[in-house]
Protein backbone atom coordinates (compact mmCIF):
# COMPACT_ATOMS: atom_id res chain seq x y z
CA UNK A 1 0.00 0.00 0.00
CA UNK A 2 3.23 2.44 0.98
CA UNK A 3 4.59 2.14 -2.89
CA UNK A 4 0.68 2.77 -4.31
CA UNK A 5 0.63 6.01 -2.14
CA UNK A 6 4.22 6.98 -3.13
CA UNK A 7 3.15 6.21 -6.53
CA UNK A 8 -0.01 8.77 -6.35
CA UNK A 9 1.48 11.19 -4.73
CA UNK A 10 4.46 11.79 -7.04
CA UNK A 11 1.72 11.51 -9.76
CA UNK A 12 0.12 14.43 -8.56
CA UNK A 13 3.41 16.75 -8.18
CA UNK A 14 3.98 15.56 -12.30
CA UNK A 15 0.67 16.17 -13.08
CA UNK A 16 0.99 19.51 -10.85
CA UNK A 17 4.14 20.72 -12.91
CA UNK A 18 2.95 19.90 -16.31
CA UNK A 19 -0.43 22.32 -15.55
CA UNK A 20 2.02 25.21 -13.77
CA UNK A 21 4.54 25.02 -16.44
CA UNK A 22 4.39 28.65 -18.35
CA UNK A 23 7.78 28.81 -20.66
CA UNK A 24 8.85 32.27 -20.99
CA UNK A 25 9.39 33.03 -25.25
CA UNK A 26 12.17 34.61 -24.57
CA UNK A 27 14.29 32.06 -21.99
CA UNK A 28 14.60 28.73 -23.75
CA UNK A 29 16.07 27.83 -20.46
CA UNK A 30 12.43 27.59 -19.58
CA UNK A 31 10.98 25.67 -22.71
CA UNK A 32 10.55 22.12 -21.80
CA UNK A 33 9.57 18.51 -23.45
CA UNK A 34 6.34 18.72 -24.43
CA UNK A 35 6.33 22.46 -25.71
CA UNK A 36 5.92 23.09 -29.60
CA UNK A 37 8.66 25.37 -31.81
CA UNK A 38 8.36 27.31 -34.85
CA UNK A 39 10.44 28.01 -37.61
CA UNK A 40 9.74 30.48 -40.24
CA UNK A 41 11.77 30.84 -43.09
CA UNK A 42 12.54 31.41 -46.85
CA UNK A 43 13.88 33.96 -49.19
CA UNK A 44 11.25 34.09 -51.57
CA UNK A 45 8.92 32.62 -49.77
CA UNK A 46 7.60 31.77 -46.01
CA UNK A 47 7.72 28.48 -45.16
CA UNK A 48 6.18 27.05 -41.62
CA UNK A 49 7.80 24.42 -39.69
CA UNK A 50 6.38 23.22 -36.64
CA UNK A 51 8.82 20.83 -33.70
CA UNK A 52 7.56 19.41 -30.37
CA UNK A 53 10.40 19.33 -27.97
CA UNK A 54 11.45 15.72 -26.97
CA UNK A 55 14.66 15.92 -25.76
CA UNK A 56 16.16 18.46 -23.58
CA UNK A 57 20.41 18.57 -21.98
CA UNK A 58 22.27 21.28 -21.47
CA UNK A 59 21.85 23.92 -24.13
CA UNK A 60 20.78 21.38 -26.78
CA UNK A 61 17.27 20.33 -28.10
CA UNK A 62 16.32 17.23 -29.91
CA UNK A 63 12.88 18.17 -32.26
CA UNK A 64 10.08 15.81 -33.89
CA UNK A 65 8.42 17.36 -36.79
CA UNK A 66 5.25 17.86 -36.48
CA UNK A 67 1.81 18.06 -38.67
CA UNK A 68 0.21 21.13 -39.69
CA UNK A 69 -3.16 22.21 -40.94
CA UNK A 70 -4.59 25.02 -42.64
CA UNK A 71 -7.02 27.40 -40.75
CA UNK A 72 -7.45 30.01 -43.80
CA UNK A 73 -6.21 30.61 -47.01
CA UNK A 74 -5.21 27.12 -49.28
CA UNK A 75 -1.98 24.69 -48.96
CA UNK A 76 -0.39 27.53 -51.64
CA UNK A 77 -0.72 30.35 -49.25
CA UNK A 78 -2.62 30.72 -46.02
CA UNK A 79 -2.47 30.73 -41.94
CA UNK A 80 -1.84 27.16 -40.57
CA UNK A 81 -1.45 25.62 -36.73
CA UNK A 82 0.54 22.66 -35.58
CA UNK A 83 -1.45 19.40 -35.27
CA UNK A 84 -0.44 17.44 -32.32
CA UNK A 85 0.56 14.23 -34.53
CA UNK A 86 4.36 13.57 -35.38
CA UNK A 87 4.89 13.85 -38.84
CA UNK A 88 6.08 10.53 -40.16
CA UNK A 89 7.77 12.06 -42.83
CA UNK A 90 9.73 14.50 -40.63
CA UNK A 91 13.24 13.59 -38.98
CA UNK A 92 14.05 13.77 -35.93
CA UNK A 93 16.42 17.47 -35.39
CA UNK A 94 18.67 18.97 -33.24
CA UNK A 95 18.99 22.97 -31.96
CA UNK A 96 21.13 24.43 -29.81
CA UNK A 97 20.71 27.79 -27.86
CA UNK A 98 23.42 30.22 -28.56
CA UNK A 99 24.12 33.74 -28.28
CA UNK A 100 21.35 35.71 -26.95
CA UNK A 101 19.06 32.63 -26.45
CA UNK A 102 18.58 32.57 -29.84
CA UNK A 103 17.68 28.73 -30.81
CA UNK A 104 19.18 27.48 -34.12
CA UNK A 105 18.46 24.16 -35.98
CA UNK A 106 22.12 22.28 -36.21
CA UNK A 107 21.31 20.47 -39.49
CA UNK A 108 21.47 23.15 -41.68
CA UNK A 109 23.46 26.18 -43.45
CA UNK A 110 21.19 28.53 -43.15
CA UNK A 111 19.57 30.73 -40.10
CA UNK A 112 16.97 28.96 -39.24
CA UNK A 113 15.98 29.79 -36.23
CA UNK A 114 13.34 28.50 -33.80
CA UNK A 115 10.81 29.72 -31.01
CA UNK A 116 7.88 28.93 -28.62
CA UNK A 117 5.03 28.77 -30.29
CA UNK A 118 2.04 30.95 -29.31
CA UNK A 119 -0.68 29.20 -30.77
CA UNK A 120 -1.62 31.40 -32.92
CA UNK A 121 -1.70 31.10 -36.67
CA UNK A 122 1.20 31.51 -38.77
CA UNK A 123 1.60 32.77 -42.11
CA UNK A 124 2.80 30.40 -45.02
CA UNK A 125 3.30 31.55 -48.93
CA UNK A 126 4.65 28.89 -51.33
CA UNK A 127 3.58 31.57 -53.75
CA UNK A 128 7.41 31.98 -55.79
Amino acid sequence: MKNLNNYISEKLVIDDNVKTHKPDPKDPFTWAVGDILVCTWGATMSLVEFYRITKFSGKTFELKELKKKFVSGSAMQGKCIAVDEIDPRGETIKARIGKNNSVKKSNTTTSQYLRLWDGEPEWEDHMD
